[in-house]
């Protein structure tokens, strides 16, 4: 899938293309802004943010309030896809969808205006008539979802922590008192946490070069990654039962430089530049 903007307008249209036949399918989603498309394992549809339809004499001026989540499957028309979420009561929400490794949950983001302190609210998709369930309230710290393990959430947050750590949260009991904390916060920023072979790759900002540090599922300090010199990496990038990863690494000599990194050995290897 893949959204198109028009004449600089945040307004976007997406479409659905097939990868082997290079050609597009007849799936059409418009008033959209600000959102991408969340698939379902089985690829048979996503879930993706929408605005209602503005009036058309004022579609480009119109302040857009009330952003909503929908569900779109593949071949029906949009008038036909599924409200799955909306807050009437908070039009300034933003919110986004995300969708579990495992397909399981359905993750809603949302955030008030432009501040970084969003909320997140969890449906079981395997339960159609399941409630949304919040795992964290809008307004109070930056969170992200890093993975889980059923209904066990690993979750990088900054509630108590402006540098940033990782915490294990139940979905059945999410009061802050009952996380688990796995990386407590350090003296150096965390900017991203990818779960790589049931080890954690955190991306800290240490004197204003990166560095990565890997831990276990219960927290222990296993090694750093060598990275080729002192430079950024934006973060390491693979699923999580990957064999391989990779990851860009720059510095002021060194133009973006993609690295292959082998799970197995821990070695990295040189890929283009």
């Amino acid at each position: 899938s893949y959204g198109i903007s028009s004449a600089g307008s945040d307004w976007q249209e997406w479409r659905v293309r097939d990868v082997e036949s290079g050609e597009d399918l007849s799936d059409l989603i418009r008033w959209c802004k600000f959102t991408s498309m969340a698939w379902t394992p089985d690829g048979k549809g996503f879930f993706y943010s929408r605005y209602p339809e503005p009036q058309e004499e004022v579609q480009y001026q119109q302040i857009t309030q009330g952003q909503q989540i929908y569900y779109h499957r593949l071949g029906d028309p949009q008038d036909n896809d599924a409200l799955i979420y909306e807050r009437p009561d908070k039009t300034n929400w933003y919110i986004s969808a995300s969708v579990t490794d495992d397909g399981k949950y359905l993750i809603i983001s949302a955030r008030e205006g432009t501040s970084p302190k969003n909320g997140l609210f969890v449906k079981d998709l395997t339960a159609p008539d399941s409630e949304f369930r919040e795992l964290f309230g809008v307004g109070i710290a930056s969170h992200a979802i890093i993975e889980n393990d059923q209904s066990l959430f690993y979750v990088y947050t900054q509630r108590d922590a402006p540098r940033g750590k990782v915490v294990a949260v139940e979905l059945d009991n999410p009061a802050a008192e009952s996380w688990r904390t796995i990386v407590p916060e350090s003296n150096d920023t965390l900017e991203g946490v990818t779960l790589l072979q049931n080890e954690f790759f955190l991306n800290y900002l240490h004197d204003a070069y990166t560095a990565i540090r890997v831990y276990d599922l219960e927290g222990k300090f296993v090694r750093d990654l060598p990275l080729p010199g002192i430079g950024t990496v934006n973060g390491v990038g693979g699923d999580r039962k990957d064999t391989e990863a990779f990851y860009v690494y720059s510095s002021f000599t060194t133009p973006p430089t993609t690295y292959r990194l082998n799970l197995t050995t821990g070695e990295s290897e040189f890929v283009r530049q």
